[in-house]
């Protein structure tokens, strides 16, 4: 379900994200060309194939 942002200045943790395979602060990450964004955070992938 969509969400709002909510602190925007790295504090509360709600924007993580797996940018480039490191798990990072959406808000605090500058956008780039080429970035590869995962929100699924933890799931193992491949997993119930």
């Amino acid at each position: 379900q969509p969400c709002s942002p909510h602190c925007l200045m790295g504090v509360c943790f709600e924007c993580m994200l797996e940018i480039d395979g490191v798990q990072r602060q959406a808000c605090l990450t500058p956008v780039r060309e080429g970035m590869i964004v995962d929100r699924h955070l933890g799931e193992n992938k491949g997993a119930g194939a």
